[in-house]
């Protein structure tokens, strides 16, 4: 079984913007695993109604954006949320394709901070959350725990993400290239149309495959509560060359991301370590009736999700 929440397929949040150079590889202790044999990791890992996970999150996203018309910067406008969400989560249905269509969080922690304020529980432990797709594909959210402000809509969007069917799809293990074994230390390239056909229809950027390129990495075997991981790390950058914004021009873009993930060698197993890292830049500018503007927007977004079975 997968986790049900925080999955391993690359999300972009559109638009997104900063470009860092980013370095998570932790290290683990190790098994004692051969590292010239070849694994087969499997990665899409299919939910199934009734499947339940404890699953402990924590997210936090920095944005920047500042508009200078000529010398002048008119606007420069900063934005940080941090959570940390735990709970359990259940599968009540799913969608044709296997992906999650409606589910129950029972939360035991919500916490959220946004910019310099103290930090926020808007639901008490024991409340929970309702997710479903709706019959036109978008994703509705209700509490028993009262009403859902909108920086708690924000992360419960971003970890308890829901999806529709699209009908140019992938999956987890081609565009990653697990579809074969694979030998401790070897490092292979992300399939860029694969990748292409998990992005969202309504982007507001073009990307063509020749503007995707990514890395992945077979870096270990570990242990991981007696039993073995393969740690799969991997990168990928996205340069698009066309945006809608609206009368500016587009200079330059960049998306970076990096994922790190413990998977178990029983394909049957729960996943029970993933790490994200989510990071863009975007400069812009043009001439408006009144003179020339420019555009810079930077962001990242970081997320980590532990999850364990539920019998």
């Amino acid at each position: 079984m997968a986790p049900l929440f925080g999955t391993i397929t690359m999300k972009y949040s559109a638009p997104a913007f900063l470009a860092a150079s980013i370095a998570l590889f932790a290290t683990a202790p190790f098994s004692h695993a051969d590292e010239a044999r070849s694994y087969l990791i499997k990665l899409n890992r299919p939910v199934k109604v009734g499947d339940k996970s404890h699953e402990t999150f924590k997210y936090e996203a920095a944005k920047q954006q500042r508009v200078s018309a000529g010398e002048k910067v008119v606007s420069d406008k900063k934005e940080l949320l941090k959570a940390e969400v735990a709970g359990v989560g259940e599968v009540l249905a799913l969608t044709p394709h296997g992906r999650i269509q409606k589910f129950t969080f029972k939360l035991e922690k919500f916490v959220i901070q946004t910019d310099n304020e103290a930090p926020q529980q808007p639901f008490k432990g024991g409340a929970i959350i309702s997710g479903e797709l709706n019959e036109l594909g978008k994703a509705v959210y209700t509490s028993d725990g009262g009403e859902i402000t909108k920086s708690a809509r924000t992360v419960i969007e971003k970890l308890l993400e829901l999806k529709p069917d699209k009908k140019t799809e992938s999956d987890d293990d081609k565009i990653f290239g697990t579809l074969a074994p694979r030998a401790v230390g070897t490092e292979w390239k992300v399939i860029p149309a694969d990748a292409l056909a998990t992005m969202p229809e309504d982007m507001p950027f073009k990307v063509a495959e020749k503007d995707l390129t990514g890395v992945v990495k077979f870096s270990a075997v570990k242990q991981v509560g007696g039993k073995d991981h393969g740690v799969i790390q991997a990168v990928m950058t996205i340069q698009p060359k066309e945006m809608d914004l609206k009368g500016l021009k587009l200079n330059s873009m960049v998306i970076r991301a990096v994922m790190e993930k413990d998977v178990p060698l029983d394909p049957k197993a729960i996943v029970p370590f993933t790490k994200t890292v989510f990071s863009s830049t975007m400069d812009a500018g043009g001439n408006t009736p009144n003179g020339p503007v420019h555009l810079e927007m930077t962001a990242s977004e970081t997320r980590t999700n532990e999850s364990k079975k539920v019998e």
